[in-house]
């Protein structure tokens, strides 16, 4: 079983570049902080959700996933 975290320390974690999932979440699936740059329209860091064909959307997280302690960063 890999160490796993809350989300707090997995908000540290995409602070600090890496992107996270849940365990159970398929190989491939997770978040990611963006920076924008100046080319983005975006004004402000934002997380957004990358799925097992490289897909990506902005992340809606729910209570639920919010609160799980089975967060992992992902390899």
């Amino acid at each position: 079983m890999k160490n796993t975290m809350n989300f707090s320390v997995a908000l540290e974690m995409l602070h600090l570049g890496y992107s996270v999932r849940r365990q159970h979440w398929p190989i491939g699936t997770d978040i990611t902080l963006q920076f924008p740059d100046t080319d983005s329209k975006m004004t402000q860091p934002y997380i957004y959700q990358s799925d097992i064909i490289g897909e990506a959307c902005p992340a809606v997280l729910s209570n639920i996933t919010l609160l799980a302690t089975d967060w992992e960063i992902s390899e």
